[in-house]
């Protein structure tokens, strides 16, 4: 005698609700992408000025290393970073050279990010 029952299987499947709800965490991650994008790419352009900077093999002295890094940043539309941020050290025929620096951009409504950089460089002193 066979066997013959008719097994009704559903298929399930992912919800509206569900569909709503990964469409919301994408775009929340996608918010998050685009407005922490820019400060990165500002600090890879910050980054670069200074290792250019410690790359030249003639010495400089505090203000030449200010002026050439202002106007680098000038170049390259670095808006985060100003003359006060740049500190300059003297140490054993070398200037050590350094960029902290803060950036805060809105996110929502009253919900800010907040990234921090400390960049150090060695430029050879005269």
């Amino acid at each position: 005698m066979p066997f013959s029952t008719k097994q009704h299987t559903r298929q399930q499947g992912i919800t509206l609700i569900s569909w709503i709800v990964i469409l919301g965490v994408i775009a929340f991650l996608t918010m998050m992408v685009l407005k922490l994008f820019p400060i990165y790419i500002e600090h890879m352009a910050v980054n670069s000025s200074l290792e250019s900077l410690a790359s030249e093999g003639e010495p400089m002295g505090p203000t030449e290393i200010r002026s050439k890094l202002v106007k680098r940043f000038n170049i390259n539309d670095v808006k985060s970073v100003n003359r006060k941020n740049i500190t300059i050290e003297r140490g054993k025929g070398v200037y050590q050279v350094g960029i902290v620096y803060e950036v805060r951009t809105p996110f929502i409504s009253n919900i800010d990010f907040v990234v921090s950089f400390d960049d150090h460089a060695e430029v050879r002193a005269p």
